[in-house]
């Protein structure tokens, strides 16, 4: 990304302002505020450092919510233009405001559907977003020397926030968070499965056999008593039959009885007469004798024929054995006890039955629930690799472990090429416990030995901070895998002596060169810089407004 124009509208006190940047260098902007007669407040700052962010990503160090307060006072309406050269490709990158309501964002004078759309896009081009360019392009007012403000564990955090590894903290975070939630539901698990209980036995196996087994003994005696009762039926059943025949034979004996009797009366009738009533002939003796004789064979054979039915009679009739009879009285009591106890077994065979598909149910149950806290737990322990990969001792350790030798060297060549000292980082420092701390101690080494950052000088100092986050925007800019042409640097200085000021301006100087930057901007209030800089751009301010010098064009 190499700003090759910037077009400010209505932007804090620029009116009208067009910078371009068609020569590739160092560019040394200088500010005079003729309403105060001082340096400060003429602008400076609102030409680079806090416009070109506001452009690529609608933030900057003095935008506030949507950036209203960025519009000129008296006006509705204000806009950056950034023109830049990427890959040989020119990007002109365009966001308007109007006050108290919209925010316009183009990228070649087209937008997406949305400002986030187009935002998104905008990022990819350039390779990176605000948090990247903060610490990497733009240096802002004051944050040069952070690390001379710091204690050694403070430096650190600062150091792995500018290399963007504090984001792992909220991926820590969320896999913690993930963790506890899949313990709780973990033990939820454990839980109900402690209630099911051992669902292996049955703890109706022994009960059921014991009623199966009863059940079986008193069907066979209702079996029994079924056969028995079957048999006296058939007994009575016969006894029934025999009856009637019986009856039959009485009836018919009882009419023999009847013949004979009326015929032993008619005999003695007979014999009693003279005449013949009918034809009243004289009936004589042997006629007599005859008859008598005649009818008395004939009673006698009615007599044998009775005396046959009465000894059918006599031999038909069927006694139920008195045995067969006490027992199935007996039995039929029996059989009302048996009957009730087997539908009480039935029924505890049913409640078995039902508790036993009440425990086939808690076996599945139980099995889905081990199948499920399983996979609850792989899913646990993969979370817990993640914790300890993103925590402190994980990523975000052996990141630094690999880049601070990268920072060491880079750091070492700007420093070394100034000044006659070595830079060297210690991340872990052993406690008189015997455990290693978080830390950030920097010790440099010159003729005289080992000395802590801490004891150098404000120049010193602000030199080793200044190759600090010179090496810092260069590793941040391979890991975002874009190349930074680009370098925004406000008052680096500090409160360094003209000696100092000529060391780091030569650091500046070997920086470009070295890294390849196309353009690095110093923003200062120090006229006396004039002479090393070949681009000199001036910032002045009035009643009408923040204007350039500097045979730039100014609009």
């Amino acid at each position: 990304m190499n700003i090759t124009q910037i077009k400010l509208h209505n932007y804090l006190s620029h009116r009208n302002t067009k910078l371009n940047l068609i020569k590739d260098g160092l560019y040394l902007i200088l500010g005079r505020n003729k309403l105060t007669g001082l340096s400060n407040g003429a602008g400076k700052s609102g030409l680079v450092q806090d416009p070109i962010p506001y452009a690529y990503f609608g933030e900057s160090n003095r935008c506030l919510g949507a950036g209203d307060n960025l519009i000129t006072d008296g006006q509705d309406k204000m806009y950056v233009e950034i023109t830049s050269i990427k890959n040989k490709k020119r990007i002109t990158v365009r966001r308007e405001r109007i006050r108290n309501k919209t925010t316009k964002l183009t990228i070649n004078g087209k937008c997406g559907n949305s400002i986030k759309e187009t935002q998104a896009v905008l990022e990819k081009i350039i390779g990176m977003d605000y948090d990247t360019f903060r610490h990497s392009v733009g240096f802002e007012q004051g944050k040069m020397s952070s690390f001379s403000k710091l204690l050694p564990t403070e430096a650190k955090s600062v150091l792995m926030r500018i290399l963007q590894l504090d984001k792992y903290d909220g991926y820590y975070k969320r896999a913690k968070e993930i963790v506890n939630d899949l313990k709780s539901k973990h033990d939820e698990i454990e839980m109900e499965l402690s209630l099911l209980g051992d669902t292996d036995v049955s703890p109706n196996t022994e009960s059921r056999r014991d009623t199966e087994s009863r059940v079986k003994t008193v069907q066979k005696q209702l079996s029994k008593i079924e056969k028995e009762y079957k048999r006296y039926l058939e007994i009575e059943n016969e006894r029934e039959e025999i009856k009637k025949q019986l009856d039959e034979l009485k009836n018919k004996e009882y009419h023999y009885k009847i013949k004979i009797d009326q015929l032993r009366k008619k005999i003695e009738k007979f014999i009693q007469l003279k005449s013949c009533p009918f034809c009243l002939q004289k009936i004589f003796s042997a006629h007599k004798v005859s008859i008598k004789k005649a009818s008395l064979i004939e009673i006698k054979k009615l007599e044998k024929q009775a005396k046959i039915i009465d000894v059918q009679i006599k031999e038909g009739t069927i006694k139920m054995p008195k045995s067969i009879a006490d027992k199935v009285e007996q039995s039929r009591e029996q059989d009302n006890e048996l009957r009730e106890e087997l539908g009480n077994l039935k029924a505890r065979l049913v409640s078995i039955e039902e508790t036993d598909k009440e425990l086939v149910k808690a076996k599945k149950k139980k099995a889905t629930l081990a199948h499920n806290k399983k996979l609850l737990l792989n899913k646990m322990n993969d979370y817990l690799l993640l914790m300890n990969a993103f925590g402190k001792n994980g990523i975000q350790a052996y990141i630094i472990d690999n880049i601070i030798p990268e920072i060491q060297n880079i750091a070492n060549d700007i420093i070394g090429r100034i000044v006659d000292l070595q830079l060297n980082m210690q991340t872990q420092k052993q406690l008189k416990s015997g455990k290693e701390s978080e830390t950030l101690d920097i010790i440099i080494s010159d003729s005289n030995g080992d000395k802590s950052y801490y004891n150098y000088s404000g120049g010193e100092k602000t030199l080793i901070d200044f190759a600090l986050r010179i090496a810092l925007s260069v590793i941040l800019s391979r890991r975002s895998g874009t190349q930074i042409e680009t370098l925004i640097l406000d008052e680096p200085f500090g409160f360094c002596d003209a000696r100092n000021k000529a060391k780091i301006m030569d650091a500046i100087n070997f920086v470009r060169r070295r890294f390849q930057f196309k353009k690095i901007f110093l923003i200062t209030h120090d006229y006396e810089l004039q002479d090393s800089c070949e681009n000199i751009i001036e910032v002045i301010k009035d009643r009408g407004g923040s204007r350039i010098k500097g045979g730039l064009k100014n609009e």
